[in-house]
């Protein structure tokens, strides 16, 4: 069944907010990327995107803890 126009119009916006700390992430601009995804997070209805959300957030925090112990 397709999504009402709304909805995938939603699902759109969404998709191209999460490019945003994408690039933000590949830059080396990490904290701010973490930050655009929470942003994101917080108003994030499209599954695939907050999940996608999620597990990007997770390995920029690890990446972020792992630069700050190294020696």
């Amino acid at each position: 069944q397709p999504k009402p126009r709304r909805q995938a119009d939603d699902s759109n916006r969404q998709m191209l907010a999460s490019k945003a700390p994408a690039d933000a992430a590949n830059r080396g601009e990490t904290k701010k990327a973490i930050e655009m995804l929470d942003k994101l997070l917080e108003t994030a209805t499209d599954g695939a995107v907050v999940r996608d959300a999620m597990t990007r957030k997770k390995q920029l925090q690890k990446r972020s803890g792992a630069r700050r112990h190294r020696t």
